[in-house]
């Protein structure tokens, strides 16, 4: 009889163990208690490990130790990437099946450091299905919905008022999202990266309005093709601006093909015909600052307008050779040579 009460403690440890050890694996894919929404982002091949992870990260689940077994079990292995929102409510089978559903809550879109709000506009009515009529209507909006839009001036000729101030980012739009939500999110996030760079005291120091700070940071970014070369060509711009002896114009190219661009047309390369187009934007003809920004600036543009790098340059071109950079020069004939220059490098290129 001994055997059979060590096969009944045996039975009965096996059951307790089994029973124990079931209550702690449900005990680590349940959540502490939400009581708000939550969004992952499950990217392109990321395993299933890496999806526990995430989950354990975003404090869905207590432990992603079993979280691969339990998908195994569940047989729902395929997960799939996308942007999904988490209900308060969801426990771990929930989440589960909406990851493996692909149906995203969440859409992501990228709008790129010197987009301007036509680029915007096609990436949205593609995404999004936002038509391009109401996300300008948006754009162009009379009463203003964020604190930033109460100081934008409304300048005749200026054509999109909130060009410039659609925050370049990686976005989360809900699905079904309006172009009003959407203009206000964008406004919002500008608003928080102007928050970190103490930008009114800033603009106080150098007597600039933040209209004229945005649109210099907008003709930076459309000039600029790297980084480092932002603060030199915000100097420049300052250097023309300053010199009340010489009296200069900006004569950027950028907001020249922006203003073409207003008018339906595409130019990949300024011809001399082309740089007399009747545009408030066109500051070859105009002194000044064009009559609003000509893209979205990101932080860098928005830093080297505050901080440009000191210079006796008035001028720059493009090199041409494949680095992105610019000759920058304090006379009309040293430039004229390296124009030459940057048409050698361009054959070199060929």
């Amino acid at each position: 009889m001994r055997w059979v009460k060590g096969v009944i403690f045996t039975i009965l440890l096996v059951i307790g163990f089994v029973t124990v050890g079931y209550f702690y694996i449900d005990y680590t894919l349940q959540s502490p208690k939400r009581d708000k929404e939550t969004v992952i982002e499950v990217p392109e091949d990321t395993s299933l490990k890496q999806i526990g992870q995430i989950l354990k990260q975003k404090n869905l689940i207590r432990d992603d130790s079993f979280f691969r077994y339990y998908t195994f079990f569940r047989s729902k292995t395929n997960l799939i990437a996308g942007t999904y929102i988490i209900q308060p409510s969801d426990d771990i089978d929930k989440i589960i099946n909406k990851i493996s559903s692909g149906k995203q809550d969440l859409v992501t879109i990228e709008v790129p450091n010197g987009f301007d709000v036509e680029k915007i506009a096609l990436r949205l009515s593609s995404k999004l299905n936002i038509k391009k009529e109401d996300f300008f209507k948006e754009v162009n909006r009379k009463e203003p919905r964020t604190n930033i839009e109460k100081e934008i001036p409304t300048k005749p000729g200026r054509v999109y008022k909130l060009e410039g101030y659609l925050m370049p980012a990686k976005y989360q739009f809900k699905k079904g999202a309006t172009a009003q939500q959407v203009v206000d999110q964008m406004l919002n996030q500008f608003e928080k990266e102007l928050e970190k760079l103490d930008y009114k005291n800033k603009l106080q120091e150098k007597k600039l309005s933040l209209d004229d700070w945005v649109t210099k940071a907008s003709l930076v970014v459309k000039e600029g093709a790297v980084d480092k070369e932002y603060p030199m060509i915000a100097g420049v711009i300052d250097n023309r601006l300053t010199d009340t002896k010489r009296e200069w114009k900006l004569q950027i190219d950028a907001a020249i093909v922006y203003a073409w661009a207003l008018q339906g047309e595409k130019k990949e390369r300024l011809m001399n015909k082309d740089l007399t187009i009747d545009s408030p934007y066109n500051i070859y003809e105009n002194k000044g600052l064009p009559v609003g920004p000509i893209a979205s600036p990101g932080e860098k543009a928005l830093m080297a307008v505050l901080n440009p790098e000191k210079s006796n340059y008035f001028f720059y071109v493009a090199k041409n050779d494949g680095s992105n950079e610019h000759y920058f020069s304090e006379t009309d004939a040293e430039h004229k040579k390296f124009i030459e220059k940057a048409k050698e490098n361009a054959k070199k290129q060929q």
